[in-house]
């Protein structure tokens, strides 16, 4: 058979028989057979096995088969199987499946499961082996466990991502960063989250680290800022939220995270946190102890970034940590800073200086001791040495406040004794003087410009507080930098005392010595300057060995003799001379590392930021001369620096180390990181010889000693010529060059030194090989190394010795060996060795020659003994108790320990260590035959290995024995009373054939007849035969019982058949099938040969001799009719299968039909089904040989079906439609599929309602009893809706339309849209929509729910309701009086009101009509008869006119409207138009501000004034104003001799009322000359005959002038007598008004007020 027909056949079993079927195949088949299935189930069938043997399964197949089948298997088989594999192909399992897969397998095998040992360690293990091979993958296998526990973690899934965070956890931290670093910072976020701050930490470090530089902190950022939104899970931090609380954390997670960094990495966190949103930056800071936030802004290596976020802080804040930061880092980010930022920060911290107490507690971290570390100081200021930066007294004030001192004069409370200026410490406690030390140190380092900037935005007092402590040098540069001006660098001086302002000058440039000088208010700080001596530090000498080289500890000596700029000599000090020792970065650092240098320059003189500055003493001799004294500690190469008057000279020093001190040299003992010491293997310690300061002194020579040690020749001296200045690496050099009393010092130091003896050795288990030379492999490092080598593993103390000691050590005296020694150090095994292992096998037998024996399923040990190549026991590479990781990781590589057996079946034995010192292996090989067992080490086989292993089979077992025959397996080959013959093979408990006899074997035949032995003999080959004859035809089985041991299983069926059966020996049986459950439906119809059916009382039988049906059946329902042996019930007689049986059916309608007959399925008898097609009486007849069987004819009744909705009948008015609320009812007449009406109940109905919007209800139904059904629902959604009725078989849906029920006023609702903006005389409409009960909307209908509505307001108002015709009723509202009004609506003799009633409706006055608009004349004087209003000619006149809207409501112009005013007469005036500019219109709208017209008429007569709004007049107008002449102007007047302009004159000075004087002459003029003398005057100058001319021209126009106005008076009279206006009334009452106008408003004439109060007040 072909694999892959094979491969079929298999997956067409069951999943036991499938696997039971290829485990009796040999390898190859079932190989060839499994390759041949599809993937998926290759899947299946290896997940419906046991873990162990999928694992055989998989370790079959190739690499490509086995991982398509682990790709289809279940996780959770999956992993048990893997987890029986060697590592790898547990790591070819994960390279070959998809990421999915393989996140459900690790997950699998990180739960716990008692099938699986050590899962995790395995899921780690093989994780971090794919990530050396593939971290694209290997990230591609964790993020989708992190998507699939994001998921669950959505879902409200518990503890969703613990398992990937277990598995992540375990990781190697290089592979933790490879695989963060490539998920999405959604997914990272996630996992640390669920790592906790701590391991997440870890995680991140290892990420930014494998990220590198700029891209790692980004993504660390990235990272920070998604665990802002989830927070940490579980709640031993404190912080969660996201996917396991949800929401931002307000910075605590990333602070919580950024601190956990800190810990474990300080740079990465600095990253991290420099990369961050400034806004988060801060609000993670702000989180984060004082303490570590600041040292991780310290690193953060732009200081823009650091500025950036201490500007997002709040001021106190962000003066602590610019007060907690290093002052490196604090001075750079406040440079970066805003300065006024920055100046308020400084400022909140000199003021915690100067009040002291909890101010400055807030500020200083006391846990740490200094800024620089437990005991450390501030930049000199509580150093080991240096005096600070302002170098005078300590001593501190107890005041606080920053009130006047006694002196008046100022920083008061904290000055010096007289007030002139800041003390020198003065500050209140511990904390107050370190705040102050702080600020001052960052001070100093900031750029001057930037520091002088923030200065100046200070306080002017608190700003002199912190720059008096500050060196002179410092604030003389701020001053210099021009952040300050002049003026502000004057007065901050003056603030200081008289020495710091004085030190501070000496150290600015001349020229801005000079300007500030001339504006300090004090004359001693002048005079001070003036008489300075300005010193060229460039043209000075510098003199003494100090200046170049000088032994650390000693003070060195340096001499400036000061020069002026030509290089001349100042005789005359009183220059401010500031030295400074700044540490260079040193050639080599203390690992021995080359600093960094110039190709072309060689090594470069970079300042070290990270060391102290030592400040020198400088002593002006007062001769021109100033003597600069110093003293370092520390070796190395420094730069002097001396600054004055804005100058600087630098001169580079080399400080030596000073001798050397046994007592400060160290011997190292190895670190962490260190390799463990194994045998044969070189342990390696550093060793560091220092001078009493800690400085590296170096070795003059090396010499070698006996065997075992290697000796170390130093230079020392004795305790009495320490201290001295002496180079102890160049005594000759020194000797020659000292004076004196250091020749003679030299010369005994050369005399008592001795040579120093480094000496190694070591004592333990075995021998120690020791020695102690240079370091090889970095010629440059400043160490020694000690060598030490052993063989035999233990325990072992390792001495380094110097000469002296050595020798009394030898004497018995382990006394001053070098610091650090003697260390105990336990030298471990090394890795296994395959040449030293041993093995030892229990279970099998030795044969003589070698051979093995063992017994098939027997199980055999191997126990592998690990032994290194020297013997010593070691372990073979897993985590036990005795082990640590490294040790594990160490031996893993070499020492993997695998036993096998290649035979018939291999076998791979399986592990079982009791310790990692020893692995024990079981296997038990089931298949017998020969073997070759090899045990292996490391991929090689161990010493004595491979063997050879004989399995045999074990003890006969009855269950796996065969019974063969082809007697037994042929159809009728077994016949009653025949002797049938067959054979057994006997077989162990696995399958294998017994290749001996002598077991005691008995075969029985079980069957219809009762028990029967067979006859046994043994062939003594392993096989019996069998004889035996059966009494009777049936099924037979054949059970085995071998040496007393039962098979309850039958080893064979088989059926004995005997003849031909005839009419009479077989019967018609019918068997009804309903519900699923077969039974005997209908008896027998005759008494002979009656069974069990024939017992019962329901059989009746027809006049045929046939019998009746007990139970009906149901048209369509199929029956099975049996035709089998009479006996077949007793005996089980079975029919030959060949007998001519014939089968009709005869239907109440007279067709007959055959049916048709088939064996069963058992071959036993004959079988049929029969489908009754009609209601009533059938009958089947049955017939052999045309011989009618027992039983036949058989009669069944045929009743109707079940009920068949589609085509039941549906009555009643509630099939189709309802009102909302009221129960609906119709009746459903139950017919079956066929129509037939049923007339008995007992179906099971059901009804659903489905209205849209809503969840289905469900309906009642009522059986009646006679196949009617009543259902009834209720609805409460006016629509459309579905009812669905459902029985067993079927379904029916009926459609239905719901009409809202009666009207509710409490539901109506009413829709006042239309009058919120409603005008004066239009109509709103509100429309109320009728609802019912349940707010359904109910239509128009013939008698619809009417309603009442009731309006109040400021005016009366016209309402209405009227139907709208779709339901709704409108209510129509309109008022002509502006204001606001409330509408009730309502319904019903209780008066019920609408929802929201009454409502509140504001009417707005409508747009201005001329017909109602009132102007008003302002600006007349006098009067001529009614309707004539007079005015003044050249004084102003004004209309203002006030809008009105058609009803007389006052409103506003619109900017639309045009609005004129113009007078006709002697001239044509248009009136111009004024706007106001008050706060009423500062919006711009002039629509308010318009309606007053201003114009003068300047000439006397009549005018017509027209006002008019869009060109229509306003009510009232035009009007007639008389323009009289003003007063008479002498100057302009003429004398006419006709009458009439005699008469004019006259008139003229009558109505004049200033034209006499006090002497009663007529003055024309204001000259104080009379004014007939003028006129005389000008007449004798003119000539007198044009003058008369000219008089009669101008007398004749004013008399056709006069004519005009008269008739323009006569238009008006007419006019005003037909708008029945009274002009006389008219003119007297605006005379009346005039005059009380005079008055003012409150003094208006008495007759004015009743004429108002009489109702005749017409506004004009």
């Amino acid at each position: 058979m072909s694999p892959s027909v094979a491969a079929g056949a298999v997956c067409a079993m069951d999943a036991s028989e499938a696997i039971a079927t290829l485990a009796q195949c040999c390898k190859e088949t079932r190989v060839a057979v499994l390759e041949a299935m599809t993937p998926p189930a290759l899947g299946a069938y290896l997940s419906a096995m046991s873990a162990d043997g999928a694992a055989d399964i998989l370790r079959e197949l190739n690499l490509r088969w086995s991982n398509a089948g682990v790709e289809h298997m279940v996780p959770r088989p999956a992993a048990c199987a893997l987890s029986r594999l060697p590592g790898d192909r547990l790591l070819e399992a994960l390279v070959g499946i998809t990421s999915v897969q393989a996140a459900a397998v690790l997950e699998a095998l990180c739960e716990e499961n008692p099938d699986i040992a050590n899962g995790p360690s395995l899921a780690a293990d093989a994780t971090t082996a794919l990530c050396k091979r593939s971290p694209d993958t290997c990230a591609a296998h964790v993020g989708a466990m992190v998507d699939v526990a994001m998921r669950g973690s959505e879902r409200g899934i518990p503890n969703s991502g613990r398992a990937v965070a277990h598995l992540f956890a375990r990781l190697p931290q290089h592979a933790q960063g490879a695989v963060l670093t490539r998920l999405s910072a959604t997914k990272a976020a996630y996992l640390v989250s669920w790592l906790g701050p701590k391991r997440g930490a870890i995680a991140m470090a290892a990420a930014v680290a494998e990220g590198g530089g700029a891209a790692g902190n980004a993504f660390a950022a990235a990272t920070v800022e998604a665990l802002e939104l989830i927070g940490f899970e579980g709640s031993d931090t404190g912080v969660s939220g996201g996917a396991g609380g949800g929401g931002n954390t307000g910075g605590a997670a990333a602070a919580a995270l950024l601190a956990a960094m800190y810990a474990e990495d300080p740079e990465s966190a600095s990253g991290a946190l420099g990369a961050l949103d400034p806004a988060l930056a801060a609000a993670a800071a702000a989180n984060v102890p004082p303490r570590v936030a600041a040292a991780i802004a310290g690193l953060v290596k732009d200081p823009t970034v650091v500025a950036a976020m201490l500007e997002e802080m709040p001021p106190d804040k962000r003066a602590a940590m610019l007060i907690k930061m290093d002052p490196d880092a604090a001075a750079a980010a406040a440079s970066a800073m805003d300065p006024g930022l920055a100046g308020e920060a400084m400022e909140a911290a000199q003021r915690a200086a100067l009040l002291g107490g909890a101010d400055a507690e807030a500020f200083v971290d006391r846990e740490g001791g200094g800024w620089f570390g437990p005991g450390g100081g501030v930049a000199g200021m509580h150093g080991d040495g240096g005096e600070g930066f302002v170098g005078a007294g300590a001593g501190r004030r107890s005041g606080r406040g920053l009130g006047a001192g006694a002196g008046g004069r100022g920083v008061g409370g904290f000055g010096d004794k007289d007030g002139d200026g800041v003390g020198d410490h003065g500050y209140a406690g511990d904390a107050a003087s370190d705040v102050s030390s702080r600020l001052t140190a960052m001070l100093s380092r900031m750029d001057p410009f930037a520091a002088a900037q923030a200065a100046s935005s200070m306080d002017p007092d608190v700003a002199a507080a912190a720059q008096a402590m500050l060196p002179p040098d410092k604030a003389a540069a701020m001053i210099a930098s021009g952040g300050l001006d002049a003026a502000a660098a004057a007065a901050m001086l003056d603030k200081l005392s008289v020495d710091a302002a004085d030190r501070v000058m000496a150290a600015l440039p001349p020229n801005v010595a000079e300007r500030t000088a001339a504006l300090v208010g004090r004359d001693e700080i002048r005079a001070r300057a003036a008489a300075r001596a300005v010193v060229h530090l460039e043209s000075s000498f510098i003199s003494g060995r100090g200046a170049e080289t000088c032994v650390a500890g000693v003070e060195g000596v340096v001499v400036l003799e000061s020069a002026n700029p030509g290089g001349g000599r100042l005789t005359r000090g009183g220059a401010l001379l500031v030295a400074t020792m700044y540490p260079l970065v040193a050639a080599f650092d203390e690992n021995g590392t080359p600093a960094e240098s110039d190709p072309k320059k060689g090594f470069l003189d970079r300042i070290d930021i990270t060391g102290v500055p030592t400040e020198a003493v400088s002593t002006d001799l007062g001769t021109g001369a100033y003597e600069i004294r110093y003293t370092v500690k520390k070796a190395g190469r420094y730069h002097l620096t001396l600054t004055t008057a804005g100058q600087s000279r630098t001169c580079v020093v080399s400080i030596a180390p000073d001798v050397l001190d046994p007592t400060k040299c160290l011997v190292e003992p190895p670190s962490a990181t260190t390799p463990k010491w194994r045998s044969g293997e070189t342990l390696e310690l550093k060793v560091r010889c220092r001078d009493r300061f800690g400085n590296t002194v170096y070795g003059t020579s090396f010499a070698g000693g006996g065997e075992g040690y290697h000796q170390l020749k130093l230079t020392t001296s004795t305790s009495a010529t320490r201290g001295q200045t002496v180079n102890r690496r160049d005594k000759a050099a020194d000797a020659a060059t000292l004076s004196g009393r250091g020749k003679l010092i030299a010369s005994r130091e050369a005399d008592a030194a001795g040579t120093l003896v480094v000496v190694a050795d070591g004592d333990g288990p075995g021998a120690v090989e020791a020695e102690v030379g240079v370091d090889t492999n970095h010629p440059t490092a400043p160490w020694q190394i000690a060598r030490f080598n052993a063989d035999e593993a233990g325990t072992y103390v390792l001495r380094v010795f110097a000469a002296e000691s050595q020798r009394r050590w030898w004497g018995g005296l382990a006394r001053d060996v070098l610091p650090g020694a003697p260390l105990t150090v336990t030298l471990a095994p090394a890795a296994p060795d395959r040449a030293k292992c041993v093995v030892t096998l229990t279970g099998a037998k030795e044969r003589p020659g070698g051979m093995l024996v063992a017994m098939a399923g027997r199980e055999a040990t191997v126990a592998v003994f690990a032994r290194d190549r020297f013997g010593n026991p070691t372990t073979f590479g897993g985590f036990g108790d005795e082990e640590s990781r490294e040790d594990a990781l160490a031996n893993d590589a070499t020492s993997r320990v695998r036993v096998d057996a290649v035979g018939p079946d291999d076998v791979a034995f399986t592990a079982s260590s009791v310790s990692n010192m020893e692995r024990r292996f079981t296997g038990a090989p089931v298949k017998s035959g020969s073997y070759v067992v090899r045990v292996t080490v490391g991929g090689r086989a161990v010493a004595g290995f491979p063997r050879n292993l004989q399995v045999v089979a074990a003890q006969t077992d009855p269950n796996q024995c065969v019974l063969r025959g082809d007697a037994l397996v042929a159809l009728g080959g077994v016949v009653v009373g025949d002797v049938t013959k067959a054979s057994l093979v006997a077989r162990d408990r696995f399958g294998n054939a017994c290749l001996e006899g002598g077991d005691r074997v008995m075969v029985r035949l079980l069957g219809p007849a009762g028990a029967t032995d067979a006859d046994v003999v043994d062939y003594g080959d392993g096989t019996y035969g069998l004889a035996f004859t059966v009494p009777r035809a049936g099924e037979w089985r054949a059970h085995v019982a071998v040496n007393g041991a039962e098979n309850p299983t039958p080893l064979a069926r088989f059926t004995a058949v005997q003849g031909r059966l005839t009419a009479g020996q077989m019967c018609l049986k019918v068997v009804a099938t309903q519900g699923g459950v077969t039974s005997d439906a209908f008896a027998l119809g005759s008494g002979v040969g009656l069974g069990r059916d024939a017992l019962g009382a329901n059989v009746g039988f027809g006049t045929d001799g046939g019998a009746k049906s007990a139970v009906a059946p149901a048209v369509g329902v199929e029956t099975t009719v049996y035709i089998q042996a009479l006996d077949f019930e007793l005996s089980g007689r079975e029919v030959g299968g060949r007998e001519p049986v014939c089968l009709r059916l005869l239907s109440p309608s007279g067709v007959s039909a055959n049916v048709p007959l088939r064996p069963s399925k058992d071959r036993s008898r004959f079988r049929a089904t029969v489908r009754w097609p009609e209601v009533g009486e059938h009958a089947l007849v049955a017939s052999l040989n045309g011989d009618p069987v027992v039983g036949s004819p058989t009669r069944v009744s045929v009743v109707a079906a079940d009920v068949h909705l589609p085509v039941c009948h549906i009555s009643g008015p509630g099939a189709g439609k309802c009102v909302a609320g009221e129960r609906a009812r119709f009746v459903v007449e139950a017919r079956d599929s066929r129509g037939n009406r049923l007339v008995t109940g007992g179906a099971s109905l059901t009804l659903q309602v489905q209205v849209p919007g809503q969840e289905p209800t469900r309906g009642a139904v009522l059986d009646l009893g006679d196949g009617a059904y009543a259902a009834s629902y209720a609805v409460d959604q006016a629509g459309p809706f579905l009812l669905v009725l459902a029985s067993q078989s079927s379904r029916l849906a009926l459609e239905g339309v719901c009409a809202p029920g009666p009207t509710d006023v409490g539901k109506c609702r009413v829709d006042v849209s239309e009058l919120t903006r409603l005008t004066a005389g239009s109509r709103g409409v509100a429309r109320v929509m009728r609802a019912d009960r349940f707010g359904n909307v109910v239509p128009a209908g013939p008698d619809p729910l009417p309603f009442r509505v009731e309006v109040s307001g400021v005016g009366p108002a016209t309402v209405e309701t009227v139907e709208a015709g779709d339901g709704a009723c409108e209510v129509r509202f309109e008022a002509r009086v502006a204001g606001r009004y409330a509408l009730k609506v309502w319904s019903g003799l209780g008066r019920e009101a609408v929802f929201g009633s009454p409502f509140e409706i504001n009417v707005l006055p409508g747009q201005a009509a001329s017909s109602s608009c009132v102007a008003k004349l302002e600006g007349a004087k006098t009067h001529f008869g009614p309707g004539v209003t007079a005015a003044v000619a050249g004084e102003p006149l004004v209309v203002k006119m006030q809008a009105r809207d058609r009803f007389g409501n006052p409103t506003v112009w619109k900017r639309w409207q045009t609005l004129s005013v113009a007078a006709s007469g002697p001239q044509e005036v248009l009136f111009t138009e004024t706007t106001r500019t008050d706060a009423s219109n500062r919006d711009g709208d002039d629509s308010g501000s318009r309606g007053t017209f201003v114009a003068r008429l300047n000439r006397a007569g009549a005018y017509v004034v027209w006002c008019t709004v869009g060109g229509q007049a306003v009510v009232g107008w035009p009007r007639v104003v008389q323009v009289v002449p003003g007063r008479v102007d002498g100057d302009t007047a003429t004398w006419r001799a006709e009458a009439d302009t005699a008469a004019l004159t006259s008139e003229l000075v009558a109505r004049s009322g200033n034209a006499f004087g006090e002497d009663g002459r007529y003055q024309a003029g204001g000259d104080g000359r009379y004014g007939v003398t003028t006129t005389a005057r000008r007449l004798q100058s003119k000539k007198g005959l044009d003058t008369v001319v000219s008089l009669r021209k101008e007398s004749d126009g004013l008399k056709q002038r006069l004519a005009k106005y008269e008739q323009a008076a006569a238009i008006v009279m007419e006019a005003a007598e037909a708008s029945g206006v009274d002009l006389k009334r008219a003119a007297r009452d605006a005379a009346f008004r005039a005059e009380a106008d005079k008055g003012g408003s409150g003094s208006q004439s008495r007759h004015t007020r009743s004429l108002r109060e009489g109702g005749h007040d017409q506004r004009l």
